[in-house]
């Protein structure tokens, strides 16, 4: 092999790595702890939750 064709296998071989690197960091993304964002849909689910329960409680009394 020429001294071009090593330099060539050794980018190549780089570049593999440098994928290789960029997958397994993907494929470890979804057990990562992500961080929590406040969503309206949940705000919204907790107003309609109390909304409900004071009425049951109003209902008792």
């Amino acid at each position: 092999m020429s001294e071009n064709e090593k330099k060539d296998k050794t980018l190549v071989e780089q570049h593999a790595l440098k994928r290789l690197h960029k997958v397994e960091k993907e494929q470890r993304k979804p057990y990562a702890k992500q961080s929590h964002h406040f969503s309206w849909q949940q705000f919204i689910m907790i107003i309609i939750f109390l909304i409900v329960l004071v009425i049951m409680l109003s209902t008792l009394f």
